[in-house]
């Protein structure tokens, strides 16, 4: 992952308090307006701690102007105070647990997750994280029941709380100083693979390899270093020719007439429990006669 800074200087410092919420006794913080650039505030939709950035079209005109390409974004508030949001632009302050505060909302904003305490019936619904599944068999994490304390736990308290379950008691969807329950890592895992693929690029890239000097290089570069858990399998000729190395050197007396070279790059993380589901991601050669290419196949 790439991060890259924005930073963005309003007239004044801070977040507005306009002292609205009706979820604490008024004012926890001083009651203040607050100039700056984003219309970042605290109070909104009467929640005290929700700390929203509400000019969302002086955020995209921000990104367009800047950084364009981005992929996800995240609004940091110059304010000391507790407070965040998910949504299309998430939000923290600077309090010392903003870097929890921030992992909870791209939960959210990236991988699709659930609050794991009642936010309320208006977010409410089947997720990775959240479900009316009670069967043991048949809920959407059933792999992980039993194992690191997953399970299927009722939400509590208010609405329609009761009729809605989550996998864990203790995960950083719901309480700012856990980690991420198994759960809920698998769902990021399997949102990253949903976007890119492991492989940067091949060498020699796509085309009929017709080199006469020996011995022929073929190289992987992969966006994750070692050690990581992509298991490696050169196969020539359908025969096993080398295993998790990231270069392999063909020889001429390696060779038949006609050849095929092929790597495949296997995910094995024991992050992940999904039934008859696999990412596996394969580039393949051939050596003199035909063309090469990159291919990525995922299980399900």
């Amino acid at each position: 992952f790439n991060v890259f800074i924005i930073k963005v200087p309003s007239n004044e410092s801070g977040a507005s308090q306009p002292g609205t919420a009706t979820d604490v006794q008024e004012p926890v913080i001083p009651v203040i307006m607050v100039d700056n650039y984003f219309g970042s505030t605290f109070d909104y939709a009467g929640i005290h701690r929700l700390l929203v950035a509400t000019k969302t079209t002086v955020i995209s005109n921000v990104l367009a102007s800047n950084f364009p390409d981005y992929d996800m974004v995240m609004i940091i508030v110059n304010s000391n105070h507790y407070g965040g949001s998910g949504g299309m632009y998430p939000v923290a302050s600077m309090h010392s647990a903003s870097v929890k505060i921030s992992a909870h909302e791209l939960g959210h904003s990236f991988a699709g997750l659930k609050d794991e305490y009642w936010a309320g019936d208006q977010y409410a619904g089947e997720a990775i994280n959240m479900t009316q599944q009670t069967d043991l068999l048949r809920v959407r994490w059933k792999n992980w029941i039993g194992a690191n304390s997953v399970g299927i736990f009722q939400h509590c308290c208010g609405g329609n709380s009761s009729l809605w379950c989550k996998p864990h008691q203790y995960c950083l969807m719901q309480y700012i100083d856990a980690h991420f329950c198994s759960v809920c890592a698998e769902g990021i895992v399997e949102r990253i693979h949903s976007l890119v693929s492991p492989i940067k690029y091949s060498n020699p890239p796509d085309g009929i390899i017709n080199d006469t000097i020996y011995p022929l290089k073929f190289k992987l570069d992969l966006i994750t270093p070692s050690p990581n858990t992509l298991k490696r399998i050169w196969t020539l000729n359908g025969s096993l020719f080398k295993e998790n190395v990231d270069s392999v050197l063909i020889e001429k007396n390696d060779l038949l007439l006609g050849n095929s070279l092929s790597v495949s790059i296997e995910d094995t993380t024991q992050l992940l429990r999904v039934d008859n589901h696999i990412h596996i991601y394969y580039v393949r050669w051939s050596i003199g006669n035909s063309t090469t290419g990159v291919n990525t196949i995922t299980g399900s």
